[in-house]
């Protein structure tokens, strides 16, 4: 399996948040989450995010920072969770199946199992459970085995086996989830004037925008044209907008100049829905190694002609790594295709259901004979 065409197929959760049983196959390189606030479709981006974090700080790290794991438990369930993953490789048509099953004893967290399989042998790579298990590797054509122990029921196996040689299943998988980012870009970070430091990729807050437009307009000045030439055609009235460095306070800070007028503004005063244009457009035009681009909601503040395009630029942009995005947004799937789409609901028990709309026969009649999804969606179609 490569990293580069590798993509996360199907998810199976259960006891997460608003997740209670759930499971979604097959997903595409560009997935959208549809539904209304509060349907759970940002919980799908939490739970991926859950995994990254999980191997990078360690089980009881990752769920403080979530709140505990109490308030990760599907209410009135059992003391536990558990989230899968099956990464595909649509260019050798492997694939592999990553779980984890996280307990708890008196509110402290730990990895009750965790597994790998190879789905396309079902043999199990990895199994350890409380902190014992196994692990799988080929050498000389010849399946091994290694038994081992942790020395803590904080750690994921997967952390520990991915830097050492053999295991190349466990080095996909850790790098893939590594490489996972969900971005959520509130206003009020995108307008912040940051102490400079030399960032190379733009935080998942957007906090550091200002270093990054920086860094851009001195190391890759063909993007940094393109960016604003992209924001020009949505914004007439721009003349540039850029980043500078103030050396007495050490920060750096946006500034626009409109056409006609000597002087900028500042980032305080630049509109919302540019500095999210404007965060959206480095986000994919700058070169980056991710493997996973998860957006939540990224139609907030903007524009529906600009929404349009973004729509375009994550579907190009999936071609090399996987796009998934929450929205409520009607005008964001107007230009998606029924397999692209799953429709996010609650139902009576308050347990998120996703329907992909290929699966919607009435939907993909209605599409194929030059409906809109979003119209669709907006007139109650999709969730009857």
């Amino acid at each position: 399996m490569n990293l580069n065409s590798t993509f996360i197929r199907s998810i199976h959760i259960e006891n997460y948040r608003s997740l209670k049983t759930f499971h979604i196959s097959p997903l595409v390189p560009f997935t959208v989450f549809l539904g209304k606030n509060g349907s759970g479709k940002s919980t799908i981006l939490d739970s991926l995010l859950f995994l990254s974090e999980g191997i990078q700080g360690g089980i009881q790290k990752t769920c403080k920072e979530k709140g505990g794991i109490l308030e990760l438990l599907s209410k009135d369930s059992s003391d536990s969770f558990s989230i899968s993953i099956e990464l595909y490789d649509d260019v050798s048509c492997d694939s592999l199946e990553y779980s984890i099953h996280i307990s708890q004893d008196n509110g402290i967290p730990y990895v009750k199992k965790e597994t790998i399989t190879d789905l396309s042998t079902s043999i199990q790579l990895l199994c350890f459970e409380s902190g014992n298990g196994v692990v799988r590797f080929t050498e000389n054509n010849t399946l091994q085995e290694k038994k081992e122990k942790l020395v803590s029921t904080d750690i994921l196996a997967l952390s520990i086996f991915a830097n050492l040689y053999p295991f190349h299943a466990c080095q996909l998988i850790y790098r893939f989830l590594l490489h996972l980012r969900v971005f959520d870009f509130q206003v009020h970070n995108l307008r912040k004037a940051p102490l400079y430091v030399n960032n190379d990729s733009l935080s998942q807050s957007g906090d550091n925008i200002a270093n990054i437009l920086y860094s851009i307009q001195q190391n890759e000045p063909d993007t940094y044209q393109k960016i604003v030439s992209f924001l020009q055609d949505h914004i007439p009235s721009l003349d540039t907008i850029e980043s500078r460095h103030d050396p007495v306070l050490n920060v750096n800070q946006i500034f626009m100049t409109d056409k006609g007028f000597l002087h900028p503004i500042g980032s305080k005063y630049i509109s919302s829905g540019t500095l999210k244009m404007l965060a959206y457009y480095i986000l994919l035009l700058q070169p980056n190694d991710y493997s996973f681009i998860g957006l939540e909601e990224p139609e907030n503040y903007i524009h529906p002609s600009f929404i349009n395009d973004l729509t375009e630029f994550c579907r190009q942009t999936s071609e090399d790594k996987q796009i998934v995005i929450s929205t409520h947004s009607p005008f964001f799937v107007n230009a998606m295709n029924p397999d692209e789409v799953w429709a996010c609901k609650r139902n009576e028990e308050g347990i998120t259901i996703c329907d992909n709309l290929k699966q919607n026969d009435p939907i993909r009649a209605y599409v194929e004979n030059g409906a809109k999804i979003g119209h669709l969606w907006s007139e109650g179609y999709v969730e009857e």
